[in-house]
């Protein structure tokens, strides 16, 4: 049999193990010294990462700033929506004139420390108001201000948590003062936390696995005296690393704590936290499961504090499983007996075959009934939809079915027993007949054959991917320029970063070139034009040549110690689609700081938290439902007076 060409992928989790382990030996360590060498491949990553934060605080100051601001002060944001169509293709005039005239505004107020959030919504579609629809929380209710029922919804803490309990779920600890709880996030961490993973890598670490060394290296062009800090770790070192981050990771407290908080609202916390960590056990085996034949092998070249070039040299191979080989056109059966010739050239021999097909079957030495449809040659015998080789044969055990491929590939053997004459059903499923697509099926055998032409075997999914990285900096007068080579299975991955910076703004941009063809470019520049203002274009170019996707979004903004304003459009062009003038989104913002939140009026509320789930639901399907379609009603009159 012909085989397809070997499909082989690496699970996500794989490559997640992968990943964390590259990211983890890079990345993740310091401690006292112990060894030279160790200390500074150590220091000289250390001082990366910061470079990380100095571009970010240095691009996006203002922004995060006011971020911070409205996030330990009371704030609101009012925040308009709308849209542009100008001539979009196959879009009729009167879909875009109402497009043209809608817009959607919503005003998010929020008061972290007093734990309330309040968010008013108005809109106007194709002529029609919506307003009046607002929804808050607070520390223990949650209200909804309908603008088609007269009274607020409320629903408090405790009766939520006595509905999950009628359905049979529980909440466990649920508060509504989680949604507020700003301090059990990733960023709230201190930096002691993460120092305790560091120190966990850094002590696992062999220093011998370090060494440090002054050479003359061309680095982007040019000659430079550089330090080579070099980390080379065995497949055993790999694993070791990594187990033991996994294993404090699993083991967590503090992590397993901000899970629990995090999605205890959507279910119970208990189950989350056990999910997390059988996800890491999972990860766990597979990673052990992955072979590293060369290790890893990571190199630094460090000119002034600063690593100007990078080299990272590995091999992962997936672990061995188990997959489907696919049956192809002609399946050879050896050695026994052929069941039931495939519709596309199985030749049958010694024995006479009834139903010849209508496209002329040949027939030899027998009567010829019941053949296959497109030419199945049959000699020497009577068969009924039944192959026969010297003789009666009814699937008879040590019979061996060979699947093979041209490459060897894929290979499965099978054997049955002798039980019996075989009987031809309609559909062909079992017991030597014929499938829809061609593939044999013997008696004895579940499912040797499917109708989709795949054999369910064991086959070597094993494979390795060399990886070869390499990354050299180029420094400028205004920044840096930095490429980026990943080589791996063939294929050749090049990026380039350019950083540009100057006292009135910057201009950065990032192209991705996969073997050769560029697949993917994104450009941002920002000019400052003072007093806290900035006008901005932010372009993002995604996919093959003739098929690019283009995003621009541009705009301006002003930040102040206690509001910020901006503004905003953002225009597509998609081929055979849109183009830029075409189609834009407009968005209007103004936040400012505020002393407080006014929420919605529950005084006269109607309280579902005193209703049964059965109460609830004919409430919604009787009277929210007839005062819904009554407003829905008013609001279509309001479309037809346009």
């Amino acid at each position: 049999m012909k085989g397809n060409k070997k499909a082989l992928k690496f699970p996500l989790q794989l490559a997640t193990a992968s990943a964390l382990a590259v990211s983890t030996l890079a990345f993740g360590m310091s401690a006292e010294a112990q060894s030279e060498a160790k200390d500074a491949y150590i220091q000289a990553e250390e001082n990366e990462s910061a470079q990380v934060t100095t571009y970010l605080e240095s691009r996006f100051q203002s922004e995060m700033d006011w971020a911070e601001q409205s996030t330990n002060n009371a704030s609101e944001s009012l925040v308009n929506l709308s849209l542009e169509a100008n001539g979009v293709p196959d879009f009729d005039p009167e879909i875009e004139s109402i497009i043209n005239s809608s817009y959607l505004e919503f005003l998010a107020q929020q008061d972290m420390n007093a734990q309330q959030l309040l968010v008013d919504v108005n809109a106007n579609i194709g002529g029609a108001n919506i307003d009046d629809l607002a929804f808050g929380i607070d520390q223990d209710t949650l209200i909804a201000n309908l603008p088609f029922y007269d009274t607020p919804l409320t629903l408090t803490e405790d009766g939520i948590k006595r509905l999950a309990e009628e359905n049979g779920e529980s909440l466990g600890e649920f508060t509504f003062a989680d949604f507020f709880a700003t301090e059990m996030t990733v960023e709230g961490l201190d930096e002691e936390y993460f120092t305790r993973y560091n120190d966990l890598v850094y002590e696992t670490l062999a220093d011998e696995s370090f060494t440090s060394e002054e050479v003359e290296e061309e680095i982007a062009g040019v000659s430079q005296q550089a330090t080579v800090l070099t980390m080379q770790l065995s497949e055993e070192e790999i694993h070791e690393v990594v187990n033991v981050v996994l294993e404090e990771l699993k083991n967590d407290e503090v992590i397993l704590d901000l899970i629990a908080t995090q999605f205890e609202v959507q279910m119970n916390s208990q189950d989350v936290q056990q999910e997390f960590v059988d996800s890491i056990e999972e990860l766990q085996t597979e990673f052990n499961e992955t072979k590293f034949p060369q290790g890893l092998t990571s190199t630094l070249y460090v000119v002034d504090n600063q690593v100007l070039k990078r080299e990272v040299v590995t091999e992962i191979q997936a672990p061995e499983g188990t997959g489907s080989a696919p049956v192809d056109e002609t399946t050879e059966v050896e050695d026994g007996t052929e069941e039931d010739a495939t519709e596309d050239g199985t030749e049958v021999e010694d024995g006479t075959e009834e139903d010849a097909t209508e496209d002329g079957t040949e027939v030899e030495d027998g009567t010829e009934e019941d053949a296959t449809e497109d030419g199945t040659e049959v000699e020497d015998g009577t068969e009924e939809d039944t192959e026969v080789e010297d003789g009666t044969e009814d699937d008879t055990e040590g019979d061996s079915a060979s699947i093979s491929s041209s490459n060897g590939q894929f290979a499965a053997q099978s054997s049955e027993d002798d039980e019996g004459e075989e009987d031809v059903t309609d559909e062909g499923t079992e017991e030597g007949t014929e499938t829809e697509e061609g593939t044999e099926v013997e008696e004895g055998t579940e499912e040797d054959g499917t109708e989709e032409g795949t054999e369910d075997v064991t086959v070597e999914t094993s494979e390795s991917v060399v990886i070869n990285y390499v990354s050299e900096t180029a420094l400028t007068e205004t920044g840096s320029e930095t490429v980026y080579t990943l080589e791996a299975d063939g294929s050749v991955l090049e990026g380039t970063l350019s950083l540009s910076e100057g006292a009135e703004g910057f201009n950065d941009l990032f192209t991705l070139v996969a073997d050769g063809e560029e697949v993917a470019f994104v450009q941002v520049d920002k000019a400052n034009t003072g007093d806290g203002s900035s006008d901005y274009t932010y372009t993002f170019n995604v996919g093959p040549t003739g098929e690019k996707v283009e995003i621009v979004w541009s705009g301006s903004s002003t930040y102040q110690a206690d509001n910020a304003q901006g503004e905003d459009r953002i225009t597509f062009n998609i081929p055979e689609f849109v183009t830029h003038d075409q189609f834009a989104v407009v968005l209007t913002t103004e936040s400012r700081l505020i002393n407080g939140i006014e929420m919605i009026d529950t005084s006269n509320a109607t309280d579902l938290s005193g209703m049964s789930a059965t109460e609830i639901e004919t409430f919604f399907n009787t009277e929210i439902a007839e005062s819904f379609n009554n407003w829905l009603m008013g609001l279509f009159s309001q479309t037809q007076q346009q």
